[in-house]
């Protein structure tokens, strides 16, 4: 039961890390108008690193 419990804590974290990746990049182009075709394609970049990010932080919460 822990390992289910922890394998599930990493994957959610990487799953919200990576949609957070997905999200925040629009989220700065709605407000920064000059820069907002040119911020279309970071998602490819953020949303591997949320997941790395993701998976640092979950582990992080499972060794705890």
């Amino acid at each position: 039961m822990i390992v289910i419990k922890s394998i599930l804590i990493v994957f959610v974290s990487m799953v919200v890390c990576g949609i957070l990746g997905f999200v925040i990049p629009f989220v700065v182009a709605q407000f920064n108008e000059k820069s907002a075709s040119a911020l279309s394609f970071i998602p490819m970049i953020t949303v591997p690193v949320g997941f790395v990010v993701g998976l640092l932080i979950g582990l992080f919460i499972v060794f705890k």
